[in-house]
């Protein structure tokens, strides 16, 4: 297993999470892939960015950031197999979304990503307090894993500071 770094939102520290979250309490989570074709994004970035270029500031399709940006098939498959592995159920397979949803308790999460999800006395406001944890052949395919809180917003820490060139 490997740390999943930037996972804690920065306000988790100011809710006063005191105790652990409700065991059972089901949560809708999403794993966040990597983009597939690092080298070829950051040489078309360089290009868009380059004034030189002949692709200066000339948008992608939408149709080609997804194909540079979709995630194999076998990311879904292995990342889906060790989700269910882990007692969680798979809700969306969306290469569109670069990602795959997921459902699972509390105690589920906390088990499978080494993490302890902590709440409010009153249990409406929940996070992580420490990174997640994830297997380790997933470091570079995973990026972040969203919906271990309910603080608001997100940050691009929380997913490896990705980013996706403007399309049209």
């Amino acid at each position: 297993m490997v740390t999943l770094p930037g996972g804690v939102p920065p306000q988790a520290s100011t809710f006063g999470l005191v105790v652990p979250a409700q065991p059972g309490r089901v949560l809708n989570m999403r794993i966040v892939y990597d983009i597939r074709n690092k080298p070829e994004w950051k040489m078309r970035h360089e290009e868009f960015e380059d004034p030189s270029s002949p692709l200066y500031h000339k948008f992608w399709t939408t149709q080609e950031s997804r194909e540079l940006n979709k995630p194999p098939a076998s990311w879904f498959d292995q990342v889906g197999s060790w989700l269910t592995s882990q007692g969680f159920k798979i809700t969306a397979r969306d290469p569109n979304f670069i990602g795959i949803q997921f459902t699972g308790t509390v105690a589920q999460v906390d088990k499978a990503f080494r993490v302890e999800i902590m709440s409010t006395n009153d249990g409406k406001h929940y996070s992580i307090l420490a990174d997640p944890m994830i297997p380790a052949r997933f470091q570079g395919t995973i990026i972040g894993i969203l919906g271990l809180d309910n603080l608001g917003g997100v940050s691009l820490a929380a997913m490896g500071g990705a980013a996706v060139l403007p399309s049209r």
